[in-house]
């Protein structure tokens, strides 16, 4: 609810088959992405932003970030102010080691 997140308000609310928003009802402040063009790839330049502006940056990570980022890696990169281009080339070497991998899955020629 920290206006100095962005000048873009909203509301969240409850919706049917989903969890309580943790500030339901409550006015919160952040970017409109309705606009933005979502086709460019993965971006973590706003989860960087926001928490760079986060007061208390102990709360900003809690436990459920771990888990959509499949470790604790990307928070401790954050954490000590790795830029978005560092964080993507950190996991290059990964991702060529998995596209070796699955090309023995492929039904389909490799789109790369």
């Amino acid at each position: 609810p920290d206006p100095s997140m962005g000048e873009f308000s909203f509301t969240p609310v409850s919706r049917a088959g989903a969890s309580k928003p943790k500030l339901m009802n409550e006015e919160c402040f952040g970017i409109d992405l309705r606009n933005e063009d979502m086709n460019i790839g993965f971006n973590i330049k706003y989860v960087i932003e926001f928490y760079e502006k986060m007061q208390d940056k102990d709360k900003f990570f809690i436990d459920y970030f771990k888990k959509l980022a499949g470790n604790s890696e990307l928070e401790k990169q954050i954490r000590v102010g790795m830029s978005e281009e560092e964080i993507k080339k950190s996991w290059e070497p990964g991702l060529e080691q998995f596209k070796i991998m699955r090309k023995k899955y492929l039904l389909y020629p490799d789109f790369e």
